[in-house]
């Protein structure tokens, strides 16, 4: 077995959460004020990222004249925090979770069907290295996606992807 079949493989994704007043998760009738985005990395490879960072972003943008075709020209740059965050450690098998933005449920709306007025654009990064290949060169991940909203009520999202450079 070599490095590449055996290393950390964090993989992203997105969970979206809808949220009622005061921030607390909806329930089933609750009335939804908005959502919770996060992105996730979950380790399917077979030792831990180690010194595992992550930082995002989520905001609404004007779409401007239509008609109007979304592109990584849109994504913002995404700076770098200040403190940057604490190191982590990814486990193989398990979830690197970031912690969630809001997005309201009014906005959510403007960015829906062919009369979209907005779109919503969420876009980050991540770093680590391998645990028991130290000598390898870090690892990171440069995103940026299109939250696109499919149905609200029952919290479907699509993530397309603008900006996808991985390793």
């Amino acid at each position: 077995m070599n490095i590449a079949q055996t290393r950390a493989n964090p993989v992203r994704d997105f969970s979206a959460n809808a949220v009622t007043t005061g921030g607390k998760l909806a329930g089933i009738g609750e009335p939804i004020v908005g959502f919770e985005f996060s992105p996730y990395w979950d380790n399917r490879g077979g030792t831990e990222a180690r010194s595992f960072r992550g930082w995002f972003n989520l905001k609404v943008f004007d779409i401007g004249p239509l008609p109007r075709k979304i592109s990584s020209k849109d994504c913002p740059i995404l700076g770098t925090p200040d403190p940057l965050p604490d190191e982590r450690i990814i486990v193989s098998g398990r979830l690197m979770v970031l912690l969630a933005k809001f997005l309201s449920f009014s906005d959510a709306q403007t960015e829906m069907g062919n009369t979209a007025s907005k779109f919503v654009l969420m876009w980050g990064h991540a770093e680590w290295n391998d645990i028991y290949f130290p000598e390898t060169p870090n690892h990171s991940d440069d995103w940026c996606v299109s939250v696109v909203p499919n149905n609200l009520e029952s919290q479907k999202f699509s993530y397309i992807s603008l900006i996808d450079k991985s390793r």
